[in-house]
């Protein structure tokens, strides 16, 4: 009996590179989902996108990393093309529905919340209300401010990586960061003026 054995040629032809093309990018795709996917939905909530969504959309970052799979063996970044691509998603969401609720990171890294390391009834109100104070400012600010402030107060991301995240140059980028946190505080003052108002 005799077996077929493939040749060297064969092994090596344009169908063999292109099949070890494609485990290639499924493999690094597979790594990345692993490990980034909690950071990308952490990102998610620190938008403020409410946890209830955050793990569809991190989802859909995902599918649309998927779909350019083929990219990824090339990538010098993999972490801040996901990122890119989560931003977008984020921005697609605000467009398409107005945040009900901030995830609690943004509540635990708000002025508010830092008040006492103490878990009491009174800090658990204190939250909340926070929570809604924050939400209110972030709807409040402009998009290009929201991302500058997400991505290197919250996220912490050092500000070049932000900017090549935005497809913006650098100093436009340090210009934003200095901006939305002007912004946020005078967005929070306002609030604060406002509640006055209503009491």
């Amino acid at each position: 009996m005799s077996v077929c054995v493939d040749s060297p040629t064969d092994a090596s032809g344009p169908g063999a590179r292109v099949g070890r093309s494609a485990s290639s990018a499924e493999a690094a795709f597979s790594h990345l989902y692993a490990e980034q996917f909690d950071r990308v939905y952490g990102l998610l909530g620190r938008y403020g996108v409410a946890p209830a969504d955050s793990e569809d959309l991190a989802q859909q970052v995902f599918s649309v990393a998927f779909a350019h799979q083929s990219e990824l063996p090339r990538l010098e970044n993999p972490r801040a093309w996901l990122t890119a691509i989560a931003v977008r998603v984020a921005h697609e969401h605000y467009r398409k529905r107005r945040v009900r609720r901030v995830k609690a990171w943004l509540v635990e890294h708000s002025w508010a919340a830092r008040a006492t390391d103490e878990e009491t009834p009174e800090r658990e109100a204190l939250k909340s209300e926070a929570s809604t104070r924050v939400r209110g400012v972030l709807e409040r600010m402009s998009e290009k401010l929201r991302d500058a402030l997400v991505l290197v107060e919250l996220e912490e991301l050092g500000t070049r990586e932000a900017a090549q995240i935005l497809a913006i140059p650098h100093n436009t980028l340090r210009s934003r960061q200095r901006l939305a946190r002007a912004e946020f505080e005078r967005l929070w003052r306002v609030q604060e003026r406002e509640r006055e108002r209503h009491r």
